[in-house]
């Protein structure tokens, strides 16, 4: 070893032995009855390598800390005698007696682990690693009642970094644009939160988060939660949503002897305790399954650390290789609970490699205590109003010491920060970001952001809006919203609308604005005015590029449109958990429409185009006649049992765990304001998203009954209508048909429909050879429609899918008849 490299790290460790007992004099300053001192320093090897993330506790408490990614760790203690326990999964765990009386420094090396096999002094009940994991497996539900409830504090870190990086892309300079240094590398976030986290039997939770920091923005909040970052290994599946659709394995699930086989590597004593080390070997080359090692303590059966791995095998998204390490110690007798999780991660994309890990540390464990019995409801995770804390806060509060990478980085971002949270170096950068470039006018949009008086002004990009139909011709329709902003939670947007056909020569001008007043439960006003042309479903945009390349180039209209002068208001609002209501009440006079323009690019002599009435293609005859119509519609959502998170900034729910109820309601009022409209329509809708079904991916599902009580007088528009399709590439969604006409199944009676997805995951095409590399998901479903007029009409289709887009084999039937079948492209946006 060299001076210099001798130099460098005697440095460091002074450097961060001071930073620590900084640490300790703000603490005894701010709380002058805790008498607590440092314990700190640098936990190596044998050869002097730092072992980065080693757990540090005090015996037989839950008091405990890690060490950094350099292996400096810094300890509160109390005054007095105190068995210190370093430990880390590959090495021989090592309990020191220590007198702490002052602030101190202890370096600690752990030896690797020295297992024997077979030896005399071992006696050991359990001779094999199968019956070793055999008595795991059927103690878990033993294991599992011992603990009722438990509370923790939780500190929580995330780091994601570039490792290496193009110069360019997409012909940005990359070390400018991310913020990276000379070898393009860099860290892209840093985050650190700290929270009380409860449970309670058998799986529900609540986290309080108490502190907060990201780094080089102060303003934001760490999206750390600590429900994420549990990995319950006795589970028989662990969901990732972000790395896979199917769950995945565990070594310890009531089946893993179907994918897993085992090997006792060795055993060892550890406080009068004989640890097990038992290497999971998967039985099949590419599965959901781990690999690694699992440490158990015999007798107890208990878990007391593993070192697990998921890599590209496992067939998993946006990593390569995915390693949990996870510690545990006793906090009660026969009780061992997570000390720490560490979950590292690398990867590569589009030539950036990229790696990280999250780091959550548990601490002051209070198991089977007194908790309240309406304690637990939907709120899951709630973020303290004050949660952003100082400099000082942490530096007093942070457990695990920080590297010097992550000093720096904080250092120069809060610097950066606080250097442009000045008006001038905003208006500087809002005027660099607001500039106008002909790109950007005609593709893109433009928006002129004022971060001082927290307004937006966006501008619809030129080209989009330009359209040709057979009823306005060519024609253009310009938008642009204005926003402004109160505080975190309440803002108001107004967007004025232009629309111009040169054909029927219409001008339709139109303005809706929305005024979000309580964004904590969804409150919000709408109001519109003005005058529009609609597709006559309102299920379609009436500005479609499809439209018009298949209009001037196919010579097919498929859209037909109507036009209306309308006025209406709305409103939402979250009346109780999960319970969502909507409310509009409308004013319309509403005009059919006619062909005015027969014009094509290619004139093909064997088509025509067809009239804007759907029903009767080869007569230019109005659909409906020119009326008013005064509607109200009101809508009611119910999602129990919700789960949400309640952060400064407004609520936001969890996936939905179970089925969804939305009544509907729509009634026509007769004689109202000259209203000819006279109808009143139900309908009863169940349904359900991202269903999940462990190994086997997840579903979605609705089906929906609804019926006209009264139809005196229903007008095309107010008709109940279905998401038909009749071009090849469309953008998917559940309640999509992939072959039923647009128009012609639309009722003014009653009807039924189901839909079905369910999407596999890979769970097949993972088993073929070459294409597994793909990363390719089997989609499958069907859909069903019983109505008057179209009875016991469904399909069924088959389909792969990479990220949003999706290639599909679709059948239709009518009354068990196939009448169509054939390929559809789609693609999913949100």
């Amino acid at each position: 070893m060299t001076r210099k490299h001798l130099d460098v790290k005697t440095y460091y460790s002074l450097l961060m032995r001071r930073i620590c007992f900084f640490l300790i004099f703000l603490s005894v300053s701010f709380t002058a009855k805790a008498q607590t001192y440092s314990l700190s320093g640098n936990v190596s090897d044998n050869s002097g390598k730092p072992i980065p993330f080693g757990t540090i506790y005090l015996q037989s408490t839950s008091n405990a800390t890690s060490a950094n990614e350099r292996g400096f760790y810094c300890l509160n203690v109390e005054k007095g005698q105190h068995n210190i326990v370093f430990k880390f999964i590959g090495y021989e765990p090592k309990v020191v007696p220590i007198d702490v009386r002052q602030d101190s420094v202890f370096n600690v090396s752990l030896t690797p682990e020295l297992y024997r096999l077979n030896d005399v002094v071992i006696n050991s009940p359990a001779v094999s690693a199968d019956e070793i994991i055999r008595k795991v497996i059927r103690s878990k539900a033993t294991r599992k009642d011992l603990v009722k409830n438990y509370a923790a504090d939780v500190y929580m870190k995330g780091v994601q970094k570039i490792a290496d990086a193009p110069k360019k892309f997409l012909g940005e300079d990359v070390s400018k644009v991310l913020s990276l240094d000379s070898n393009r590398k860099g860290i892209l976030y840093l985050s650190e939160s700290q929270s009380k986290l409860y449970y309670k039997a058998p799986d529900n939770y609540r986290e309080v988060m108490l502190a907060s920091k990201v780094s080089g923005k102060n303003e934001s909040l760490s999206f750390n939660n600590a429900t994420d970052l549990i990995a319950d290994f006795n589970k028989n599946i662990l969901q990732f949503d972000e790395l896979s659709v199917k769950g995945f394995i565990s070594p310890l699930a009531d089946f893993a002897f179907q994918y897993y086989s085992y090997k006792l590597l060795g055993q060892y004593i550890e406080n009068g305790r004989l640890i097990d080390k038992i290497e999971v070997i998967p039985r099949h080359n590419f599965g959901p399954v781990f690999s690694g090692e699992l440490y158990i303590v015999e007798n107890s059966w208990q878990v007391h650390s593993l070192n697990l791995v998921l890599n590209k095998r496992a067939n998993i998204n946006f990593a390569d290789t995915v390693r949990f390490r996870q510690q545990y110690i006793p906090v009660a007798e026969n009780v061992w609970m997570p000390a720490s999780l560490q979950l590292t991660f690398r990867g590569k994309v589009l030539g950036f490699h990229f790696e990280g890990y999250f780091l959550s540390i548990y601490s002051n464990y209070a198991v089977n205590g007194s908790l309240p019995d309406n304690f637990f409801s939907g709120e899951i995770l709630r973020v303290v109003d004050d949660v952003k804390r100082d400099r000082t806060y942490w530096l007093r509060n942070r457990p695990v010491p920080l590297t010097d990478e992550e000093k720096e980085d904080y250092n120069l971002k809060d610097s950066v920060e606080a250097a442009h949270n000045t008006r001038e170096y905003k208006d500087s950068v809002d005027e660099e970001n607001n500039r106008v470039t002909p790109l950007k006018l005609a593709a893109f949009g433009v928006t002129h952001v004022s971060t001082v008086h927290k307004t937006t002004y966006t501008f619809a990009p030129i080209l989009p809006g330009i359209f040709y139909n057979t009823v306005e011709g060519f024609g253009y329709q310009y938008q642009m919203t204005f926003k402004k902003e109160y505080g975190l939670k309440n803002f108001i947007d107004v967007t004025p609308k232009i629309r111009y056909g040169l054909a029927n020569n219409h001008f339709n001008p139109s303005i809706e604005a929305r005024y979000f007043y309580d964004p904590i439960n969804k409150g919000f006003l709408s109001f519109k005015a003005g005058s529009e042309v609609l597709e006559i479903t309102n299920l379609r945009s009436s500005v479609s590029l499809a439209n018009s390349i298949n209009t001037l180039i196919y010579e097919t209209n498929n859209r037909k449109f109507y036009e209306r002068t309308v006025v209406s208001l709305g409103g939402s609002y979250e009346a109780a958990t999960g319970l969502f209501g909507t409310a509009t009440l409308e004013y319309g006079q509403r005009r059919p429409m006619l062909n005015a323009s027969t014009y094509s690019i290619v004139d093909r002599k064997s088509k025509q185009f067809s009239s804007n009435n759907p029903f009767f293609p080869d007569l230019d005859v109005p659909l409906f006649e020119k009326h008013e119509a005064v509607t109200f519609q009101a809508e009611l959502d119910y999602a129990p049992a919700a789960r949400y998170i309640s952060r400064p900034e407004g609520k936001f729910y969890e996936p939905f765990k179970y089925p969804r109820l939305m009544l509907t309601y729509r009634k026509g009022f007769n004689k109202v304001l000259g209203s000819d409209a006279d109808f009143d329509f139900t309908s009863v809708e169940i349904y359900q998203n991202d269903l999940k079904l462990g190994l086997f991916g997840k579903s979605s599902y609705t089906f929906k009954l609804g019926k006209f009580f009264n139809n005196d007088r229903v007008y095309y528009p107010d008709f109940y209508h279905f998401r038909g399709n009749n071009s090849l590439i469309f953008e998917g969604s559940l309640r999509n048909f992939h072959w039923l006409d647009l128009y012609g199944n639309s009722t003014s009676k009653q009807f039924f429909e189901a839909h079905y997805e369910h999407n596999l995951g890979g769970y097949l095409v993972n088993k073929l050879p070459l294409i597994r590399r793909l990363k390719l998901e089997e989609i499958m479903g069907g859909a069903y429609l019983d109505q008057p007029a179209n009875k016991n009409y469904y399909e069924v289709f088959f389909g792969l899918q990479r990220l949003v887009v999706r290639v599909d084999y679709a059948l239709a039937f009518s009354n068990d008849i196939k009448i169509f079948n054939g390929f559809k492209f789609t693609y999913r946006l949100k």
